[in-house]
């Protein structure tokens, strides 16, 4: 029925809404709508119940979003919403970086796995240099996250440790899992997390006067001129080892300071002094 003077059976009209009609058929129903208010007020209260619930769930997904098992543990350890939000916004990062972690760090363990010096010169090479590279990239290449970041009411210095964290989290886990199960490593596939998070410190804060890119290298150079240093001697693990991880602590305090001194006299990193 297509006349405005007569009105569409029920039955027909549920179809309609439900898509159960072919094409014929729908425009028939259309055409008659647009001239029959009395069917149209049946159509909107069929399509009501099929509707709403569909716009609770979307209501309920934005309020409370689905967030990443790695994000509801942060939170879970005093992680914000609005910090979860925005590391999880930075989803896209973990993948690739998640990649590039394993495939760093497993070359260096088929390098160690025969238990030489020279493989386990490898690892504590590469290890604490892949967080440090994902913190750089970070800041370097543009995408989603740094242009949400941009705009977020947050000051520079939590962007920039929000940042961070987004990166670490994606490659830290797989390099230690990876690093533990190469023989003769033992507790090292744990050591070099401590000279790994001073390079990333250090990271940051060279990005406050120089790019990104240039910082990654003056701090590759530093760590590989610490490894050399150290393989010039007896024991390459004194690298990581207890007086090693001291001088580590303090050089990651004193970075620590001088990052939030360059942040609060409006030096970002990612930029030029």
């Amino acid at each position: 029925m297509t006349s405005t003077t007569e009105h569409e059976n029920a039955e027909l009209l549920a179809r309609y809404v439900e898509g159960h009609t072919d094409a014929a058929v729908s425009a028939s129903v259309e055409a008659h709508l647009l001239g029959c208010p009395s069917c149209r007020a049946v159509v909107a209260g069929l399509v009501g119940p099929v509707v709403d619930p569909v716009w609770s769930r979307v209501r309920a997904e934005i309020a409370a979003p689905r967030h990443s098992v790695l994000i509801r543990a942060l939170q879970r350890c005093g992680l914000r919403a609005g910090d979860a939000a925005l590391l999880d916004a930075s989803r896209s990062l973990h993948g690739p970086w998640a990649l590039a972690s394993f495939l760093l760090t497993a070359s260096a363990a088929l390098a160690s796995w025969s238990g030489s010096v020279h493989g386990l010169i490898a690892y504590l090479t590469i290890a604490p240099l892949v967080p440090v590279l994902g913190v750089v990239a970070a800041f370097a290449l543009p995408g989603f996250l740094a242009d949400l970041t941009a705009t977020a009411p947050y000051s520079m210095l939590r962007l920039a440790l929000l940042r961070t964290v987004a990166v670490v989290v994606a490659t830290v886990p797989v390099s230690v899992v990876v690093g533990a199960v190469i023989p003769g490593v033992g507790l090292l596939a744990l050591a070099w997390l401590t000279p790994a998070l001073v390079l990333c410190l250090l990271a940051l804060v060279v990005m406050t006067w120089w790019p990104p890119r240039a910082a990654a290298i003056g701090v590759i150079v530093l760590w590989l001129t610490v490894v050399v240093l150290c393989a010039g001697a007896d024991d390459v693990t004194t690298v990581l080892g207890a007086p090693a991880q001291l001088v580590y602590l303090v050089a990651a305090a004193a970075a620590a300071v001088l990052l939030v001194a360059r942040v609060r006299s409006s030096h970002a990193p990612g930029g030029t002094a």
